[in-house]
């Protein structure tokens, strides 16, 4: 498994868990929730790359999440221009931004396929 395919996914899953404390934060609501969604996105991450580590029928699982991964990260961005301001628009955009691009990149990485081209003889 590629090295760089491992760091992006890692940045998405980190700046996953980033935007959920970060909204917990400004919200006033730092509770268990929080602790449990930082922990799930954290755990899928770690259980998807174990499972794509040597099988490569298993990388779909991780392009699946990592595409849901861009999703949320979207929607987070979304609505930290709704509902947020200040400082508070800034920070989760740009982890948002950063997650999504990690994201993105995986997703690419992941479905790379090297074309053999036929030789005419």
């Amino acid at each position: 498994m590629n090295k760089t395919l491992i760091k992006t996914s890692m940045t998405a899953a980190v700046c996953l868990a980033v935007v959920t404390i970060l909204a917990g934060i400004f919200q006033n609501r730092l509770d268990i929730n929080v602790g449990i969604s930082t922990f799930s996105y954290l755990g899928v991450y770690v259980i998807a790359l174990y499972l794509s580590k040597n099988n490569t029928g298993e990388k779909i699982i991780l392009t699946l999440i990592d595409f849901l991964a861009v999703v949320i990260l979207v929607s987070f961005g979304v609505v930290a221009v709704q509902k947020y301001h200040g400082f508070q628009i800034v920070a989760l955009i740009v982890v948002a931004a950063v997650g999504t691009v990690g994201a993105l990149w995986s997703i690419w990485l992941n479905n790379r396929f090297n074309v053999k081209r036929d030789e005419k003889q």
